[in-house]
C-alpha cells in the first residue's frame, strides 16, 4: 500500500531537524534557517516522545484516506526509536537496528556518518535533489506554517509543515506527491481502467501526544537487541530466537 512503500523515507522531517544543514537552492535561506531552528528544538528537548500517524489520500479536499499507519517515537539527541506497523527501528550513533517480528530477524547496519539513515532524516536528501524550491512562512494564531513548492516534473509538487507556535513542535506535515513514483502503473486509475490511486496524491503526517522524560538512556542500549561475542553478533534478551542479518560490511 502507498504509505507502507513511502514510510521508508517519510519520517522526513525530524531527522532533518537532527542532522545536516539543507542544500535546497533557496536564495533567501528560508528553508535552511527554519529547519535549523526546528532541529535545535528537538535536539535540545531531552528525552522526548510523541505519537505519529501517516495517512495517504488521492488529491482533492474531499478525498478519503486509502491507507494509514501509526506508531510512537522516542528520541534523545542523535538517538531515536520508532515503532510502527509492528517494526521497531532504533538509531544510535553507531548502529541502526531494525527488528522485524514477522521474519524473526534483526537487521543491523552502521549508522551513516551524516545521520541520513535516521528514520526522520531524509528531508535533507529530498530537498538536495529538488533544486529551485521556493518557500514562504505564514504565522497565524497558534501556528507557524512553512510552505514549499517544487519545480514541475518532480516526485513532489508541494510540502506544508505546521508547528505549534507556543511549543515549536510539529503538528502536521503534508506532501503532495506524483503517485507514479511510488506505485506501479497498474494501480493508477485512467480512462476505462479504474484503479485505487489517482495520478496525484497527498501524504499527511500527524504528530501528537508529546511527552518529556518518560524514558531514559537505557532505551537505546544495544544490548537490549544484540551482543557481540568473539566478533560475532548474537540476538539478545527477548529476541533470542531471532537471526541477525548484517546489512553493512563495516560493523
Amino acid at each position: 500500500m502507498m504509505v507502507r512503500k513511502y514510510v521508508a523515507i517519510v519520517f522526513l522531517v525530524l531527522m532533518a531537524m537532527a542532522t545536516r544543514s539543507l542544500h535546497a537552492q533557496d536564495s533567501s535561506g528560508i528553508i535552511k534557517s527554519w529547519v535549523q531552528q526546528l532541529q535545535a528544538r528537538y535536539r535540545n528537548a531531552g528525552y522526548l516522545s510523541f505519537h505519529i500517524r501517516y495517512l495517504y489520500a488521492n488529491s482533492g479536499p474531499s478525498a478519503r484516506p486509502l491507507d494509514s499507519l501509526s506508531g510512537d517515537v522516542e528520541m534523545h539527541g542523535n538517538q531515536c526509536r520508532l515503532v510502527i506497523d509492528g517494526t521497531e527501528t532504533v538509531v544510535t550513533d553507531k548502529y541502526t537496528i531494525q527488528v522485524r517480528p514477522d521474519e524473526k530477524i534483526i537487521v543491523l547496519s552502521a549508522t551513516h556518518p551524516t545521520g541520513s539513515m535516521d528514520p526522520v532524516g531524509l528531508m535533507d536528501s529530498l530537498l538536495k535533489h529538488t533544486g529551485q524550491a521556493k518557500a514562504h512562512i505564514l504565522r497565524q494564531p497558534g501556528q507557524e506554517i512553512l510552505s514549499i513548492s517544487f519545480p514541475p516534473g518532480r516526485e513532489y509538487s508541494g510540502m506544508r509543515v505546521v508547528t505549534d507556535a507556543g511549543t515549536g513542535w510539529l503538528q502536521r506535515v503534508s506532501y503532495m506527491v506524483q503517485t507514479a513514483a511510488w506505485v506501479g502503473q497498474e494501480m493508477i486509475s485512467r480512462p476505462g481502467r479504474p484503479a485505487p490511486y489517482q495520478t496525484e496524491g497527498r501524504i499527511d503526517m500527524e504528530f501528537s501526544r508529546y511527552r518529556k522524560n518518560g524514558f531514559d538512556a537505557s532505551l537505546f542500549n544495544t544490548e537490549n537487541y544484540f551482543t557481540k561475542v568473539d566478533g560475532r553478533y548474537e540476538a539478545a534478551g527477548r529476541f533470542k530466537d531471532y537471526r541477525i542479518f548484517l546489512a553493512s560490511s563495516n560493523l
